[in-house]
C-alpha cells in the first residue's frame, strides 16, 4: 500500500464523519470487488493484500470501521446492511491472508502452523501479542463435526490467530 493511501486511511480513521467514513469503506470494498458472500472462488481477494499481520494498517482500518458505525450501530440493520454484511465476509479474507503470510514467511515444511506462528511471535514485541485470550468461542465445524479451537492469539487487538489441537490455523 503506497504512502499517500496510508495517509489518507490515517486521516479518514480520525478525522470523517460516519457517513464519511462509511462512503469510503465502500469504494474500499467496491475497488475489493468484494461479494456479500465468500466461497472459495474469492481467494484471489487473500491474494490483493501484501500486508504483515503486524502492519499498523490493520489498527487503522479498524479505527475506520468503528467509526463508519460508532457505539452499537454495526448491530442496527437499517443502516447499511449491505457494507456490513461485506466487511463481516471481508473478516474472513483477513484471516486468510495473514495466515498465508505467516505460512509464507515463517513456515518450513513438515512444520504445523503453529510452529511457524511461533517464530513470526519471536520477531514482535510483547506488548504487541497475547496468547491469554479464551478460544472457547471459536468452536468450528469442519465436515460435519464440532473442531474446539484450544489456541487463539491476538496482535494488536485486531489481528487474531485461531489454532486447533493440531496446531492448524483455522
Amino acid at each position: 500500500m503506497k504512502v499517500n493511501e496510508r495517509v489518507k486511511w490515517w486521516l479518514v480513521s480520525y478525522l470523517a464523519t460516519p457517513n464519511c467514513a462509511r462512503r469510503w469503506l465502500a469504494k474500499f470494498m467496491h475497488r475489493l470487488k468484494m461479494p456479500l458472500e465468500i466461497n472459495a472462488v474469492e481467494t484471489e481477494l487473500i491474494h490483493q493484500i501484501e500486508l504483515a499481520p503486524h502492519d499498523r494498517w490493520w489498527t487503522t482500518f479498524s479505527r475506520v470501521v468503528r467509526k463508519a458505525f460508532p457505539g452499537r450501530t454495526m448491530l442496527n440493520q437499517d443502516v447499511d446492511g449491505e457494507l456490513k454484511r461485506q466487511i463481516h465476509q471481508f473478516r474472513y479474507i483477513i484471516s486468510a491472508q495473514q495466515a498465508l503470510w505467516v505460512q509464507q514467511h515463517y513456515g518450513q515444511a513438515g512444520q504445523t502452523d503453529a510452529q511457524a506462528l511461533a517464530k513470526y511471535l519471536k520477531t514482535l514485541s510483547p506488548r504487541q501479542y497475547t496468547c491469554h485470550e479464551s478460544a472457547r468461542l471459536h468452536n468450528k465445524i469442519k465436515l460435519g463435526q464440532v473442531v474446539p479451537a484450544n489456541f487463539k492469539v491476538v496482535i494488536n487487538f485486531q489481528t487474531e490467530f485461531i489454532l486447533d489441537q493440531a496446531g492448524n490455523f483455522f
